[in-house]
Order: structure tokens, then sequence, then C-alpha cells
């Protein structure tokens, strides 16, 4: 049995400190159609894309014809934030509150970097107010794929 999921390679642009650490993410997606894919993971590093959105990629010849994302097909609604902590020992109590406000996280303990998940049924300014309580000191946060009706001004 062939399976559907595939990697899509998200091109990163770096700032002049090299941020991101890398210049391409890959995130996990099932193929839906030629061509059509819908995302399984939340990016770390790439921005303006989230958990279930449908991305179009085709085969980069510059790298050995992996896949490389080329749009947005669809946003379904999942929104991105990521922080990094300047103070680890206030992590376990932000993913929890996190958790427990309905959102997935995944940490990236090399870059001190969480990555949040935050379905369509979960108030944003919730998870804007766990972050805040904790900035500037503890850590930092940004809105990295929110829906239009949610960004901020």
């Amino acid at each position: 049995m062939k399976s559907d999921y595939v990697k899509i390679g998200f091109k990163l642009m770096q700032d002049e400190a090299g941020y991101p650490p890398a210049t391409i993410e890959t995130l996990w997606a099932n193929r839906l159609r030629e061509n059509k894919y819908q995302i399984l993971n939340t990016p770390f590093f790439a921005t303006g894309v989230s958990y279930k959105d449908i991305v179009i990629a085709e085969e980069d010849v510059s790298r050995d014809n992996q896949l490389s994302f080329t749009r947005i097909e669809e946003m379904k609604g999942h929104q991105t934030m990521r922080s990094i902590f300047f103070d680890e020992s206030v992590k376990e109590d932000v993913i929890s509150k996190i958790v427990n406000a309905g959102c997935a996280a995944e940490y990236f303990k090399e870059y001190k970097l969480l990555a949040i998940d935050i379905p369509a049924a979960v108030d944003i300014n919730v998870i804007r107010n766990v972050l805040t309580e904790y900035t500037p000191e503890k850590l930092d946060y940004e809105e990295s794929a929110l829906s239009p009706e949610n960004l901020m001004k």
C-alpha cells in the first residue's frame, strides 16, 4: 500500500543574524490529489501556513525533485502562533494553559521555541492573554498565521 504522506519544503528568509537557523522547513502533509496537499503539523519557522491548510506544492529540481510549497489553496480555520522562551522555568505552565484552552503545542528544545496550533473554536485572545502574562521577561511570541479577522492592527 502506497503512503500518501509526504514532506513539503517551505523556503525561509533568514535575517542578518541568520535566523531562522535553516533556509527550508519541511512539514508533513497528506496528498489529496496531484499537487494538492493538507498540512499535518504546525510549523516552527514557516509563516502564513497552519495545520490542516490545503496547499499546492510541486517538485523542485533544485532540491532533487523534493516537494516545495507554491501557495495556499485554502485556509482551514486553524491559526499558528509561536513563542520563544527566555526563561524555561515557565514553559510547563504556559503549555498547560494553552492545552487547557483547547490548543495543541509542540516544543523545539534546541531553540526554546513553542509552536502553537489554535483551532477555529478557540478564542485567540485567550492565547494572547496567556502569552502576554509572561512577556517580555520570560518569553516573546509572534502571530505567524492568523485568519484575517484576528490580525492585530
